[in-house]
């Protein structure tokens, strides 16, 4: 086959892979006729490697292995390049990355959001006006743990007796809360009904709670 041949026969999947490489390394300003893949951009990646390696055998002028050459070491820089890490790139999925992923799924987050904010509101008032359905949700010794805890005559306002210092009870908040947001990530896989389940349960508990301590006249420590 002769080079202009074997250039015509696969000059497409080059310049499908070049326009690819522009939108990522942000070469180009202009939009891609096709969405960016990754698995296309890899498929592409291949035959290129292919495609040198032919041109090589072959003797093909400095021109063709040049353009090859020049195709292959980009994708390759963009298929196996290190990945920041550190403060940037923290900032970057706070500042841009988490923020468009809640926006993309807002239907879903505003679903949660009331699925969790309903039962708070609705046990809250229930329980402010009939202080024993907080026996619904939790037990008496948790309660009168909880009202120990918000006590105005309590050594740390929101600090159980176990817990040594505030910085024990910042660590049970913060696995409290981590564990809350895997149950209900991990339980999602049934369909969702577990995530529903555990956003129900712990509106009820913190509505239940926050109602109780606001009947006790604690609501301003809680």
């Amino acid at each position: 086959m002769t080079p202009l041949a074997f250039e015509a026969l696969y000059r497409a999947e080059w310049q499908e892979l070049e326009e690819q490489l522009d939108q990522v390394l942000k070469r180009t300003s202009k939009q891609p006729k096709e969405p960016l893949r990754g698995e296309r951009i890899a498929a592409l990646y291949r035959r290129a490697c292919e495609h040198l390696a032919l041109a090589r055998a072959r003797s093909y002028p400095a021109y063709l292995l040049d353009r090859l050459d020049r195709l292959t070491a980009d994708a390759h820089q963009v298929i196996y390049q290190q990945r920041e890490f550190g403060a940037s790139a923290l900032w970057r999925i706070v500042s841009r990355d988490f923020p468009r992923a809640v926006r993309a799924d807002a239907g879903y987050v505003w679903i949660a959001a009331a699925l969790f904010a309903a039962p708070t509101l609705v046990l809250g008032v229930l329980v402010y006006y009939q202080p024993g359905l907080v026996l619904s949700v939790v037990d008496a010794a948790t309660a009168a743990q909880f009202e120990q805890m918000y006590s105005r005559s309590a050594e740390a306002i929101g600090r159980t007796n176990d817990a040594g210092s505030n910085w024990v009870m910042f660590g049970f908040y913060i696995s409290n809360n981590v564990g809350v947001a895997f149950q209900c990530f991990a339980s999602g896989l049934a369909a969702g009904l577990g995530s529903i389940f555990f956003l129900l349960y712990n509106g009820a508990m913190a509505g239940a709670v926050a109602g109780y301590l606001a009947e006790r006249g604690l609501g301003d420590t809680f």
